[in-house]
């Protein structure tokens, strides 16, 4: 539960303080040569930790199903009366 408390504690002092020096500004290079128009920083760090919330969702998903399907073929074991 601590550690909890000190990630989001984290997470939002970080965001904190991109979001204090909002004049810093970072084009991107999306082809060498090829420069997209400055966006700030923050909104650029805030967009890569939502791609990583939902590619971490992806990976995670899967294996969350599996458990779930194993936690219920057991409880149903557990129910049913056995054979002697």
């Amino acid at each position: 539960m601590t550690r909890s408390v000190f990630l989001v504690v984290g997470l939002v002092l970080i965001f904190f303080l991109l979001f204090i020096n909002r004049d810093l500004t970072v084009p991107l290079v999306l082809f060498p040569g090829l420069l997209s128009v400055p966006i700030p920083f923050y909104l650029l760090a805030f967009g890569l930790f939502l791609i990583g919330l939902v590619l971490a969702f992806f990976l995670i998903f899967p294996s969350w199903l599996k458990l779930k399907q194993e936690n219920r073929k057991s409880k149903k074991d557990n129910g049913s009366p056995s054979a002697p």
